[in-house]
């Protein structure tokens, strides 16, 4: 089984036809995955345009999963829905308000989606967190970090050992467990992406709207 986490939307962009803003947005398909949309960044003129200019259309996506509900991540939701309002959608407990799904789901535990796809829930009623599971890998989905990585590792058993990383880090800069990671990909407020880096040049991954890691 092999999966690919597309970037979407970000604060910078690797694609000459896409467009970088504040925000994140990434696209998980794979074998026996349902299409997962993670985030939708901050504007959604933007993000069906980088949709459309990385070839991934709306009508594609199965379900949509909701870090926090702050503008850089929900702002696209709207417009995304209005495309395609045939999905599930999973939100933190606290986040109310959403139309035009086919279902919601407002989630404050771990829930496995489906074997493959686990949420955390919302955490400290800040975030909830994305897995994706293949037999040999385990990479954790983040939308900023707002809880320290420690605690997303605690909080399960399904997200305890994690072997890849694509998200945003914001203020966070313990790289104990993450320099151990296959791969990481700090994107969008990673305040110290670039010191990870320098830290563990081998298990950096570049960001960036366009960018695909695929994973077995």
């Amino acid at each position: 089984m092999s999966f690919s986490v597309t970037l979407l939307y970000d604060n910078t962009s690797m694609h000459p036809d896409c467009i970088a803003d504040w925000g994140f947005s990434c696209l998980v398909e794979g074998d026996g995955l349902p299409t997962v949309l993670f985030d939708t960044g901050a504007d959604d003129a933007i993000l069906l345009h980088n949709m459309d200019a990385l070839h991934r259309s709306p009508k594609e996506v199965d379900m949509v999963v909701i870090s926090h509900p702050h503008f850089d991540h929900i702002g696209g939701l709207a417009g995304f829905l209005r495309a395609n309002s045939d999905v599930e959608l999973y939100v933190p407990y606290s986040f109310r308000g959403v139309r035009r799904a086919t279902r919601v789901e407002h989630l404050n535990v771990p829930k496995s989606i489906t074997p493959r796809v686990h949420v955390t829930g919302e955490l400290d009623g800040k975030e909830m967190f994305l897995l994706i599971q293949t037999d040999v890998t385990r990479c954790l989905v983040s939308g900023c970090l707002h809880v320290p990585l420690e605690q997303i590792l605690a909080c399960d058993d399904r997200f305890s050992n994690p072997t890849d990383f694509v998200g945003g880090l914001h203020h966070y800069r313990d790289f104990t467990v993450l320099g151990k990671l296959n791969s990481v990909c700090p994107t969008h407020c990673s305040k110290f992406g670039e010191e990870f880096k320098l830290q563990h040049p081998l298990a950096f991954l570049q960001g960036g709207v366009g960018q695909v890691f695929k994973y077995e």
